[in-house]
């Protein structure tokens, strides 16, 4: 079928990441996670205008909360952030870990899968890890040596955890135990440099894995063994991340970055005149997607 694709929020985020729909409150959040312009913005799917949640807690990404607070995640760790404001801390960078954090989902067990990064202006100072936080705020490593710890989602049996690595060019899949920890690393998907950098993942109701391909202009979904099932051109170049939303969970939601960042790892040819992002889209999928997992934090 033809994607109708229209322009959602044309808010022009400098890296615009982290789309989560709120089915409680039928709006989307989302984040701008550029060091000068972090923000956390919502919008209903009949709003007119974005509103502004905080800009006071620098940020990577963001997950829900079961008693209605935001988790927020970045440089400086992991948080819980109320309506009024108020932050409370779950885990700090630096004190017992290298919680500088890109991307979080939050996992079946109440805690938290989040894949941390560590690049500078001369590229990747060292290798990130891929933690899993439980709901009483404990860390712990379930993996490590990825050069850009990114995209995380859950198959609808919760069984399965897929992970990108964005320089790597690689989407892992791992089995996922019971009490949350994961094991069995697998290569789910290789990405070729032409189609662009694995960003932002999430999964739909049929345990399909849909990918936002930063560069690649583009949204593509793997079937469950990894084969390339469809692709959907997106008017910009740097897609950052995708879910899906809407009153029948069935729109996808895109994520764009607005400022061109030049890079060795863009594909051959790479057009730097062309749109780069800023806006957040949305798409008739027609494809239904899951309603995102809470966590349970109680700090």
């Amino acid at each position: 079928m033809k994607q109708i694709i229209n322009i959602f929020a044309d808010d022009k985020t400098v890296c615009g990441e982290s789309p989560l729909w709120d089915v409680s409150e039928q709006q989307l959040v989302w984040v701008d996670n550029e060091h000068e312009h972090f923000g956390i913005f919502t919008r209903g799917a009949g709003d007119k205008a974005t509103k502004v949640l905080n800009r006071d807690y620098p940020l990577s990404a963001v997950a829900f909360n079961d008693d209605g607070r935001l988790v927020v995640a970045g440089p400086a760790g992991i948080a819980l952030l109320a309506g009024d404001g108020e932050m409370v801390e779950v885990l700090r960078n630096g004190e017992g870990g290298d919680y500088f954090i890109n991307d979080v989902l939050a996992s079946s067990f109440g805690g938290l899968y989040a894949g941390s990064f560590h690049w500078g202006e001369d590229g990747m100072e060292r290798a990130g890890h891929l933690y899993h936080i439980n709901s009483n705020g404990q860390a712990e490593v379930m993996d490590e040596g990825f050069q850009l710890s990114n995209g995380l989602g859950l198959s609808p049996d919760n069984k399965i955890l897929y992970f990108a690595d964005t320089m790597a060019r690689v989407i892992y899949a791992y089995d996922v135990k019971q009490d949350g920890r994961v094991n069995n690393r697998r290569v789910f998907a290789h990405i070729s440099q032409d189609e662009g950098l694995p960003d932002g993942i999430t999964v739909d109701a049929f345990g399909f894995v849909w990918c936002a391909f930063f560069y690649g202009g583009q949204v593509m979904r793997f079937d469950p063994d990894g084969i390339v099932e469809r692709r959907i051109a997106i008017p910009a170049k740097q897609v950052t991340s995708v879910s899906f939303g809407g009153a029948g969970l069935d729109e996808l939601y895109v994520t764009t970055a607005g400022n061109y960042w030049p890079s060795e790892h863009q594909p051959i040819g790479f057009d730097p005149q062309a749109l780069m992002g800023g806006a957040v889209y949305r798409i008739k999928a027609g494809i239904k997607g899951k309603q995102e997992l809470k966590c349970r934090f109680r700090t």
